[in-house]
This record gives C-alpha cells, sequence and structure tokens, in this order.
C-alpha cells in the first residue's frame, strides 16, 4: 500500500516477522505507540555488531500524514526489493 502525503510518499513492508513497517524517506519505522490520535514510530535499523539502536524518530496522523521526523540516523538508508508483492529490505 502507497500513501502521499502533501510532499511526503510513505509505504507499508513487512518485516520479517511478518510486523507491519512505515518506510518514508528510504528509512524503516516500526510502530512504538498510538497516542493522542497520533502514531509514534522508531526507526528499525540496529549497527552492525553492536546492540545499539538508530534513534531517529517519525510522528503521524491517523492518516499518516507526516508531522514530525526527529533525530538524525546513524547509519546508510537500507536498500528494499520486492519478493511476493511485499517489500523486503536488504541491507
Amino acid at each position: 500500500m502507497k500513501i502521499t502525503c502533501l510532499h511526503f510518499s510513505v509505504e507499508f513492508a513487512l518485516s520479517q516477522r511478518g510486523g507491519r513497517l512505515l518506510i518514508f524517506n528510504g528509512y524503516s519505522y516500526s510502530m512504538q505507540k498510538f497516542k493522542n490520535d497520533n502514531f509514534y514510530w522508531r526507526c528499525t535499523m540496529v549497527q552492525p555488531g553492536t546492540a545499539k539502536r538508530c534513534t531517529a524518530k517519525l510522528f503521524t496522523t491517523l492518516d499518516y500524514k507526516v508531522i514530525d521526523d526527529v533525530g538524525g540516523h546513524c547509519h546508510k538508508k537500507p536498500k528494499f526489493t520486492k519478493r511476493n508483492d511485499t517489500i523486503v529490505r536488504i541491507y
């Protein structure tokens, strides 16, 4: 599913465990919570060789319009491919 909001394009994909990921500006995010009619998303990447997670966050409305993109990414943009009608991240 692809949703275009203002100048932003938001897509959804499945994680390796079947969870829902939001793809924004080439980065993947997993939903952390829903509060005050907003979704709170966190970058899914972990630094290779460590347990340190990327601290970038994203906030969207109910209809997935991006409100704010907070924090910088500590990694390059991941690459994605389409397999069986599902977008899959390939590092």
